[in-house]
């Protein structure tokens, strides 16, 4: 077994490396920016509710339902149904593993779907591991580090793509009782390998997320959070970039719990 420094190093150089990742992320988002005038643009709406159920003292099934409205909030863009489990290794560190089912509809001016198909679906499989640790004299401060591992299988394309997400984000409790917080986080996608007529290997996402959150109960078991969300998605070849900019609303219940306990969502 890993001493007690062996641990908190690993530890470290995980948060090193997700923050490093999400670093060189935000930087070559604003020279490929620069050098490209050509992006389009979108608001949107996302409407995620998320509920977490205890199987037992480790274990969590979780199931999460997100509609989204695109094409400046006039029609829909996507659903995504996402059932998962997650297991506790750590009080600080879980594993979890889930399905996720995803259907892009074609919007005006859009990169979702080819223009010759009014839908695409897609089926994903995903590992992750996940790190929360709370930091502050009074703890007021939440460290949530996230790296997924996913398999996609998209509708036309023959082969499954892999990709990497590593998310780092931070959330602050106002106030003695800390019904409230505010969160801020970055999440990078990385394509692992490059498919016909489907993704390729390179760079391909980014997503930028702020806002505040809010417990609606005593025991801290649902709570509610609005924010803002820029998706930033990179075209291959000559086609132009495209950045949503989303309203995101969010519901999470988590039963029987005592204690209060931040999760990350699982966005597609």
């Amino acid at each position: 077994m890993l001493g007690t420094s062996a641990k908190g190093i690993i530890y470290l150089l995980w948060l090193v490396l997700g923050g490093a990742i999400l670093v060189l992320t935000l930087l070559s988002q604003s020279v490929w920016a620069d050098g490209d005038d050509a992006v389009e643009n979108d608001a949107q709406l996302w409407l995620p509710v998320t509920l977490n159920v205890p199987v037992s003292s480790k274990l969590t099934a979780s199931l999460e339902a997100q509609p989204r409205v695109g094409n400046n909030i006039t029609a829909r863009s996507q659903w995504v149904l996402t059932p998962g489990l997650r297991y506790k290794i750590r009080p600080n560190v879980s594993l979890g593993t889930g399905y996720m089912w995803l259907v892009s509809w074609n919007l005006a001016n859009s990169r979702l779907t080819p223009p010759e198909r009014n839908s695409t679906w897609e089926h994903r499989i995903w590992q992750e591991v996940l790190l929360q640790h709370d930091l502050g004299e009074h703890q007021q401060w939440t460290l949530i580090n996230r790296s997924r591992l996913e398999e996609r299988f998209i509708e036309h394309v023959h082969d499954p793509a892999y990709r990497w997400r590593q998310l780092l984000r931070v959330n602050r409790s106002l106030g003695k009782n800390k019904q409230w917080y505010v969160f801020v986080g970055d999440e990078a996608f990385i394509n692992l390998n490059s498919v016909r007529h489907g993704p390729q290997a390179s760079y391909g996402q980014n997503r930028f997320l702020t806002g505040v959150g809010h417990y609606l109960n005593n025991s801290k078991s649902v709570r509610a959070e609005v924010g803002y969300l820029q998706q930033w998605l990179i075209s291959p070849g000559n086609k132009p970039d495209r950045l949503n900019h989303a309203v995101l609303v969010t519901l999470t219940i988590n039963p029987q719990q005592k204690q209060p306990q931040i999760h990350d969502q699982n966005t597609p």
